[in-house]
């Protein structure tokens, strides 16, 4: 949803008043969604930073996709690749690695 609020005015063909529309109308809906996962999320993962690393990377999973489909951009090369890698790695650390207080 944040990927359609912020990058769909840049897909071709789009009209920017319609992208505006689009923009408005995800606003509430995202910020929702972001409030109660960043609490389900928490109590799952127990502090703030893994959920803060979780949300990034899953974002970064899901923005070459999506920049791919609707941008027409290409997702292989070394430095989005070398990117993708790492933060399927965070997610790995953060779920998988306990914390040692």
């Amino acid at each position: 949803m944040v990927w359609f609020g912020t990058n769909y005015q840049l897909v071709e063909d789009v009209s920017p008043k319609k992208s505006l529309v689009i923009c408005t109308l995800l606003a509430v809906p995202t910020s929702l969604i972001a409030f109660y996962a960043t609490k389900i999320a928490y109590d799952q993962l127990e502090t703030a930073w893994a959920v803060k690393l979780f949300g990034f990377s899953i974002g970064y999973l899901v923005f070459p996709v999506l920049t791919w489909v609707f941008l027409h951009e290409t997702p292989f090369n070394l430095k989005t690749i070398t990117s993708v890698v790492l933060a399927f790695l965070i997610i790995c650390i953060q779920v998988l690695v306990p914390d040692s207080y």
